[in-house]
């Protein structure tokens, strides 16, 4: 459960919703990016996890992956 969260980032990004936020899990620090489809009544979510010191290190990585998925 994440708990503390704070909402970065929340917009409309094409096809899908994108939202980042920042959060604990128990005593982990972390940032979040995910991205929520909707199709036919049916929710996929997609979530990018690291902390926020690697941030940077991954973010265009993780960025890259969740761009690869669609729905058909």
């Amino acid at each position: 459960m994440v708990t503390d969260a704070t909402i970065i980032r929340s917009e409309k990004a094409g096809d899908h919703w994108r939202m980042e936020y920042t959060g604990k899990q128990g005593k982990l620090n972390l940032y979040y990016l995910q991205y929520y489809f909707l199709k036919d009544g049916t929710y996929w979510i997609l979530t990018f996890t690291t902390t926020p010191e690697e941030k940077a290190k991954h973010l265009i990585a993780g960025e890259a992956i969740l761009d690869t998925f669609s729905l058909r």
